[in-house]
């Protein structure tokens, strides 16, 4: 038995591994879901990770997974505990020393088409974003049920945006063993840019989905296989 400790993307809450956690705990392992202050204006990578560390505790045979921007404050909570293992799932991974900001300026990480869909977000003019429904089913949950879609669409949080001026805080990646696994419809994170990151960052090939940004929600049996089948 592992615990999963399981940490949102940008928007979302800990509500969105709903589909997720009970299928976890019937392979055997416990599964804890993070709530990240995404809502707090002076929130940065320092209160993501401290959100996340507190979940993780002292380590140990934890398996620490982060969706999408989730994947920021990973490398920074195993620099401090040990972990079993880490997984990016569609995930946001830096460079040593780089922000995301700079990260996105200089490579093609976002997906054809993002920059469309982004545009669509509302921005009341207070530093963060929110999303109208359609266009977040649009972006996120194309490939989840209906019913799944509109309620995860009516579920999202205001992100407000520090953090992508931080850089990477870490010396370098940790020794933790890593996974990162890409969807290959994705229509968020550009799957080719996760095929170059993950060996590059993490020193090991990407693993491939099926399916859009949100595999947790669109197939989420098949991601609890896999994240089972690194820890068994």
């Amino acid at each position: 038995m592992s615990a999963f400790v399981l940490v949102h993307g940008a928007w979302h809450g800990a509500w969105c591994w709903e589909r997720l956690t009970p299928l976890l705990t019937e392979r055997g392992h416990t599964a804890t879901a993070v709530e990240l202050p995404i809502t707090e204006p002076e929130a940065g990578l320092t209160e993501y990770a401290a959100a996340v560390s507190e979940a993780v505790g002292d380590g140990g045979d934890v398996v620490l997974v982060g969706h999408s921007l989730g994947g920021l404050p990973l490398p920074l909570v195993a620099s401090r505990v040990p972990l079993r293992h880490m997984v990016f799932v569609c995930g946001l991974i830096t460079p040593a020393g780089m922000s995301m900001r700079e990260l996105t300026r200089g490579e093609d990480v976002f997906a054809a088409g993002w920059s469309e869909l982004a545009r669509r977000q509302l921005r009341p003019g207070d530093g963060s974003s929110q999303w109208p429904p359609d266009a977040a089913i649009e972006a996120f949950y194309h490939d989840c049920a209906d019913d799944v879609a509109r309620a995860a669409a009516a579920r999202l949080s205001r992100q407000f945006w520090r953090f992508q001026t931080e850089p990477n805080p870490v010396a370098g990646y940790p020794e933790a063993p890593a996974t990162y696994v890409l969807c290959r419809q994705d229509r968020v994170i550009n799957p080719d840019w996760s095929r170059r990151a993950a060996p590059a960052l993490l020193g090991t090939p990407a693993v491939e989905m099926a399916g859009g940004h949100s595999p947790q929600l669109s197939r989420p049996a098949e991601l609890a296989d896999l994240l089972h089948s690194l820890v068994s």
